[in-house]
């Protein structure tokens, strides 16, 4: 009996949490109260005050699952190795946008954080925790750009902490942009490609597009 109690709250759980991430990302955090969370998820305001001791502990929650598309991570050993360490980088971020816009957690989740972290403040006090998240990518991003301009792959002038900031501002750019009413996947994929292609090679020593980072 215990057993089966136990399963029954972890379910219980796993719908409060789900209907608040579409509650808050289609209504925002200000916008969606725990009375729309409750309605979605089909229990009382009670059964979420048994899970969560108010609306930050859910907000709490939601942002614990996040991982952030453009946060590469701390390993750089590959990119010391690789022949191409900004290829690899390219192929990295792609991967990551491509795979977070078909997971069906991680995608609202990021468009929720795009389209409210601006307020450090708001967000019940939360929106600095998502926005040291995105200021940790930026970090990573370059320490892994800092290896390319050790190896001499990163076009001279150019510092990685300026590449890094153009790098996740792009993604963010990406991330955001709307669909249309039938998603692509295919296409976004290839449009992510694009976009990352065309600023990376401008970064690349002698590349096509490194006009766009000359030295004044």
């Amino acid at each position: 009996m215990a057993k089966h109690t136990k399963t029954e709250a972890e379910l219980t759980r796993a719908r409060i949490v789900s209907a608040a991430l579409q509650a808050f990302a289609r209504h925002g955090v200000q916008g969606a109260g725990l009375g729309e969370v409750a309605r979605q998820a089909g229990v009382s305001r009670g059964a979420i005050y048994w899970h969560f001791a108010d609306k930050t502990a859910l907000l709490q929650e939601l942002l614990g699952r996040l991982r952030w598309p453009l946060d590469i991570g701390t390993r750089l050993d590959a990119y010391q190795s690789a022949a191409q360490p900004l290829s690899l980088l390219h192929r990295c971020l792609a991967r990551q946008i491509g795979e977070c816009r078909e997971d069906p957690v991680q995608w609202p989740l990021a468009q929720w954080v795009l389209r409210e972290a601006s307020d450090a403040d708001g967000w019940e006090g939360l929106g600095a925790r998502a926005a040291a998240a995105q200021a940790t990518a930026v970090r990573h991003l370059e320490a892994a750009l800092a290896v390319a301009a050790r190896r001499g792959h990163l076009r001279e002038g150019l510092e990685p902490a300026l590449a890094a900031r153009c790098l996740h501002a792009v993604g963010r750019s990406v991330l955001s942009e709307p669909e249309g009413e039938e998603p692509d996947p295919v296409g976004f994929r290839r449009h992510v490609d694009a976009c990352l292609g065309f600023l990376m090679d401008g970064m690349a020593p002698g590349g096509p597009r490194a006009a766009l980072f000359a030295s004044p």
